[in-house]
């Protein structure tokens, strides 16, 4: 089954589709990647990309599409009929856009607030004692 959205040609391609009920379609140089989930289907972004390639907690209820950049990031192009949402810290929150690969990820919240996890610091609190030997 083919589609074809704007100049580009996609191929449906059952490779990373979570379940049988997704339409997964990637298009000939599978730098970009359109994902058709059951209606009203909160899927996470990272379980339809290849292994490796993606990071931290995106959730999409629509159709998205995604592409990939020359840097190898994987940015979400657009939804339609759905939101991207991210978690962090267990709190799930609204964004507009991601972009993220094997190592790191990139939010923007609603408000323009971006979220960086190369920014992040985990704190460790048995490190200070370990230190302190």
């Amino acid at each position: 089954m083919e589609i074809c959205i704007g100049d580009e040609t996609f191929t449906m391609d059952r490779t990373y589709c979570p379940i049988t009920a997704y339409q997964c379609f990637v298009n000939s140089t599978q730098n970009m990647r359109v994902i058709v989930p059951p209606s009203g289907t909160k899927f996470r972004l990272c379980d339809v990309l290849p292994n490796n390639e993606c990071s931290g907690d995106v959730y999409s209820t629509g159709i998205t599409m995604l592409a990939k950049t020359t840097l190898g990031e994987w940015t979400t192009h657009w939804v339609l009929d759905g939101d991207l949402t991210a978690v962090e810290n267990g709190v799930e929150f609204p964004i507009t856009s991601a972009t993220f690969n094997w190592s790191y990820y990139v939010y923007e919240r609603a408000n323009g607030t971006p979220i960086d996890s190369r920014d992040a610091v985990t704190y460790l609190p048995a490190l200070p004692i370990l230190l302190l030997r």
